[in-house]
């Protein structure tokens, strides 16, 4: 298989261009939209002697990514690839500032008020205090609220051992 790149992700790559209508663009479109991009041939490649022939011609090339074999689903044309400009008027300086660490105040709820759900909740909160969950399950305790699972095959481990 020739590794080739769509004609659509080869625009909205190096052109900055997107859109559905990319699907559908064909190579002579391209060089009347985009005459800066440059071909490395201008023929089209259409068999694939055609393309393994400009492949071992231009091995250096292709690998490097110089040349980059473009197909718009009918033909496949080698553009060479084009130089993004990476230089800077000035130079960026980046200033980091530290924020301040976010601290969980505790929250003084009147637990004998709250009702079963609501300190449930406090209990799986993520960000709960220690202090809010330890009171929350000393209050459902009192209340005689089971917190943990109770779990059904142990009690019938029991019943067959006491028989």
């Amino acid at each position: 298989m020739i590794d080739t790149i769509s004609l659509s992700k080869f625009l909205s790559r190096y052109c900055n261009v997107k859109g559905d209508s990319l699907k559908k663009i064909t190579h002579e479109e391209v060089k009347v939209l985009f005459p800066e991009l440059s071909r490395a041939k201008d023929k089209a490649l259409r068999t694939k002697s055609e393309i393994l022939s400009y492949i071992k011609s231009n091995k250096e090339d292709l690998l490097y990514g110089r040349i980059l074999l473009v197909s718009d689903g009918h033909y496949i044309i080698p553009y060479f690839t084009p130089v993004l400009s990476t230089e800077l008027e000035d130079e960026m300086q980046v200033e980091r500032h530290a924020e301040p660490g976010i601290k969980v105040d505790d929250e003084h709820y009147d637990y004998s008020k709250l009702n079963e759900y609501e300190l449930r909740q406090l209990l799986r909160r993520k960000f709960s205090s220690p202090r809010n969950q330890t009171c929350a399950r000393r209050e459902l305790h009192d209340r005689g609220i089971s917190i943990t699972k109770k779990y059904r095959r142990n009690d019938y481990k029991i019943k067959l051992e006491e028989e």
